[in-house]
């Protein structure tokens, strides 16, 4: 016979190894997109979470009536409290002790960098806690998180109580 016996030649065509190598490829993008952004998400619950814990510790702070060194520069000045405020760049903030004479530089305790890219997006700039009963102003700080096209958002907020909450992450197109 001329004609080739095809039932003895077993093994995959060229199209059928294009077919599933493309098929490998779509899934495996699929599932870095997914991964990259669970990353970022996480990235960012992890900063939110840094900032509830530093304001729990400059709470701490106040609560205790803790002095740092060299504190208000002046004689006869007493300790109004701990706050935290953001600085320029949006990723930074400091821990500071707050004087009674609030026109004295208070003497700052900590400079933290928000890690993961992330930024304050808005809401407020500083907080401060009260010496002795660690109460505090209303105040909300919402930090942002670039991922790809869109981004992500997580807020973290104070209320005059001095409880300290931390929102659910929310999506941003």
């Amino acid at each position: 016979m001329s004609f080739v016996d095809f039932d003895r030649h077993r093994g995959y065509s060229l199209i059928e190894v294009l077919i599933a190598v493309t098929i490998i490829g779509i899934l495996t993008g699929s599932s870095l997109v997914g991964y990259n952004r669970f990353q970022g998400r996480q990235g960012l619950k992890s900063a939110g979470e840094q900032l509830v814990s530093d304001l729990r510790l400059t709470q701490q702070k106040a609560l205790s009536g803790e002095k740092p060194d060299n504190w208000c520069n002046g004689s006869g000045q007493t300790l109004a409290g701990w706050g935290l405020e953001f600085i320029t760049p949006l990723t930074t903030y400091k821990i500071k002790a707050i004087c009674s004479d609030v026109s004295v530089n208070p003497s700052t305790d900590k400079t933290i960098i928000l890690p993961n890219s992330v930024t304050k997006f808005g809401g407020d700039s500083s907080v401060d806690f009260a010496a002795v009963d660690g109460t505090a102003s209303n105040a909300s700080f919402i930090l942002s998180r670039q991922l790809g096209t869109s981004s992500s958002q997580i807020t973290v907020t104070t209320t005059s109580a001095g409880l300290i909450f931390l929102s659910p992450i929310t999506d941003i197109p």
